[in-house]
């Protein structure tokens, strides 16, 4: 009887050999090669990792401290989960274990060879082996895993909320760094009011708007896909309304906190449909915060550039919102990873939204006028000088972020998240700085007094924490009763051994001078 074994690193095949030959029940194992053409190197056509205005310039993050997604080690570097369909793990630019699909149930050929070219392609964009050969990832530092949408084998089930959380739980549950979710998926929408219909972010689904207002909550950017526009051409986000008629793509209603993303054209050659703009006709608005390539990426899968098998596919042709946002996925692990190794720890998900905008590549005018799809990411400058310069502008426009996000009607309160130890609530908190002073209000109902909430200082972020109190005389409960944290970065010359700290009518509030 014979057995088959293909082994992708061929450099350990002798090590493979010597162990089956030590085994009584082998008698012989040996080696068979097969002779193919080398892939070729194509990270020349990968346009999209170079400099601005054209590219993102990932080449440069990759050279600063942290910028490839490796932050400041193995153990707090960046994690990304992508959540679609299917991959094919084996492909030779991935080299990937089983074990990177955390939930949901990989989709086999033939049925879904389209969906598992898409995953493949997606993976190449962010983490493909810097080997010399085929492409080269964005953030080839980064950690990655891959949660299903489908839930049964035939996909009869397809859950993104489900898909989320299980992302969300995992990155919570591992080694200290920063957390990305990207989500491949799109929604079809119909509207009752005007009959327009479309390809649009999942969020329009109330249980992934809640599942990604969760993720968002704990620290974790989400990255999300735009839609591919109508079977008309593109589609205006400002115009989607909901069954009760508001708008929920204007930020005027809603802010999920996720980053959305636009497929905008790239420089060179014009695409279809690019000769006379620079956004692709899909979705767009005023909700879109980013965009990358929308045509003409290289990276893995499909075979339409190289390749006589799944394992050894490329493309020059990934497309639409699906190629632009692992871009943008790429580039926000990036900053994070930079933030990792100069300030010990990645920033809150709204302050990177934030971040990301300060030296990205706008729109031109005339086009964002007609068709806004947010500017394109530059990665040229990266860590904490830019954190220096642009921290003061930050807080104050999360401030404004952090009132949309807490107090709009909308807004879910976040559950407690309970892995391997006591459940911890993550209170919303507004931050902004007014007359030299810093302020910060954090939303604590059912603790008495300023006393219950400890403040720590470590590495220029403040945390709080402490316990609510559960009353010994209820009855009928609906408020959970559970430890409480939340660490916040601090400007600089924020002055955190003069802070006052008081506490009124559930509003915890600390304010301290910035000099």
């Amino acid at each position: 009887m014979y057995f088959l074994l293909q082994v992708p690193d061929a450099s350990r095949t002798l090590g493979l050999l010597d162990a089956l030959n030590a085994q009584a029940i082998v008698e012989h194992a040996f080696a068979r090669t097969f002779t193919s053409t080398p892939t070729a190197d194509f990270s020349g056509s990968q346009g999209y990792t170079g400099p601005a205005p054209g590219g993102i310039d990932s080449d440069h993050a990759q050279t600063e401290p942290g910028g490839d997604g490796s932050g400041s080690g193995p153990e707090h570097g960046v994690r990304v989960v992508d959540i679609e369909y299917s991959w094919r793990f084996d492909h030779e630019d991935l080299l990937l274990p089983p074990s990177t699909l955390i939930s949901g149930v990989l989709q086999p050929p033939p049925y879904y060879s389209y969906e598992e070219d898409h995953g493949t392609a997606t993976l190449g964009v962010l983490v493909a082996l810097d080997n010399g050969f085929g492409v080269t990832g964005m953030v080839p530092g980064a950690s990655v895993r891959t949660a299903g949408v489908c839930r049964t084998a035939n996909c009869d089930r397809r859950d993104v909320a489900a898909a989320i959380v299980d992302a969300t739980v995992h990155l919570l549950s591992g080694p200290v760094g920063a957390g990305v979710i990207l989500i491949e998926q799109q929604s079809l929408w119909y509207s009752t009011f005007d009959r327009l219909s479309g390809a649009v972010p999942v969020e329009v689904e109330p249980d992934i708007y809640d599942a990604i207002t969760t993720a968002v909550g704990n620290g974790i950017a989400v990255i999300e896909p735009a839609g591919n526009g109508s079977s008309n051409g593109s589609l205006n986000l400002d115009d989607v309304r909901d069954p009760a008629g508001n708008y929920i793509f204007q930020r005027s209603f809603r802010d999920s906190g996720a980053i959305i993303v636009g497929a905008g054209c790239p420089p060179s050659p014009p695409a279809v449909g690019c000769a006379d703009r620079t956004a692709l006709p899909y979705s767009y608005g005023s909700r879109l915060d980013f965009q990358g390539w929308g045509s003409d990426v290289t990276t893995t899968g499909y075979g339409d550039l190289s390749g006589n098998t799944p394992t050894n596919a490329y493309t020059a042709t990934y497309s639409g919102t699906s190629s632009a946002s692992p871009m943008v996925a790429a580039a926000a692990a990036a900053l994070q990873g930079a933030f990792i190794a100069d300030l010990g720890s990645p920033v809150d998900p709204l302050v990177l939204r934030s971040t990301m905008r300060i030296r990205a590549t706008p729109q031109p005018a005339a086009d964002a006028a007609v068709m806004p799809i947010g500017p394109r990411p530059n990665l040229d400058e990266v860590g904490v000088s830019i954190w220096e310069q642009q921290l003061r502008v930050l807080f104050e426009e999360l401030s404004q972020l952090r009132i949309e996000f807490v107090l709009l009607p909308s807004y879910i309160p976040l559950p407690p998240i309970c892995i391997g130890g006591p459940c911890l609530w993550v209170p919303p908190a507004d931050a902004f700085i007014r007359n030299d002073k810093l302020y910060l209000r954090y939303g604590i109902p059912g603790i008495d007094s300023a006393g219950a909430a400890e403040l720590t200082l470590d590495k220029g972020r403040l945390k709080i924490s402490g316990s609510l109190k559960r009353p010994e005389t209820d009855v009928w409960r609906k408020v959970s009763y559970h430890k409480f944290e939340r660490t916040m970065a601090l400007p600089e010359g924020a002055d955190a051994s003069a802070a006052r700290v008081t506490f009124s009518e559930g509003i915890l509030e600390v304010i301290m001078p910035v000099r």
